[in-house]
């Protein structure tokens, strides 16, 4: 019976311990609440993870288009999911067909509301930064409209630095913010 205990007690704390605990990317984001310029540590190790060469605008790494993200703390890690590459779409015509790369996110969360996708894109002139909420429902809209200091009547940013909080073509909410580069 002792033996049985011990293996059993065993087998729980193994499948404990693989049982990822989502990471609350609140603090990742926030930022964007303030200015756009300067990202947040962790969201600067996921773009060079993400990326093979020095610009945004070059391949995904194979090691992302896998699902694996070096050099960022675990927690945040076990969200990511394998990235890949969305044409930019302006008015129904494909701008760039090596637009933005998009990392799909499982289980994370920014002001306790569930995110779908983190992206990012450089044109040369602006970098493009999206996080996206998909389709939620009016508290979680609320939420995220507050944390970002959205006029909600009109959905737009107070100030033209930060981050503005749109519904896309698709419905869903998509946090948005751009970010000049210097020649």
């Amino acid at each position: 019976m002792n033996k049985v205990n011990k293996l059993l007690s065993t087998a729980i704390l193994v499948v404990a311990s693989n049982v990822a605990q989502a990471a609350d990317w609140t603090p990742v984001f926030s930022q964007w609440q303030r200015d756009c310029l300067t990202p947040h540590k962790v969201q600067t190790a996921i773009e060079k993870s993400a990326t093979a060469g020095r610009f945004v605008t070059t391949s995904v790494a194979k090691s992302a288009k896998n699902g694996v993200y070096r050099h960022l703390p675990r927690a945040y890690r076990r969200d990511l999911l394998p990235a890949y590459r969305e044409s930019v779409v302006y008015d129904g015509t494909i701008k760039d067909r090596h637009g933005f790369v998009v990392i799909p996110l499982k289980n994370a969360t920014f002001a306790n509301v569930k995110i779908k996708s983190f992206a990012f894109y450089n044109n040369n002139l602006i970098r493009h930064y999206r996080l996206n909420f998909g389709k939620i429902d009016e508290p979680a809209k609320q939420r995220i409209y507050h944390a970002f200091a959205q006029d909600t009547m009109t959905n737009q940013s107070i100030d033209a630095d930060v981050a503005s909080v749109q519904i896309n073509q698709s419905g869903e909410l998509v946090v948005l913010c751009t970010v000049p580069l210097s020649g």
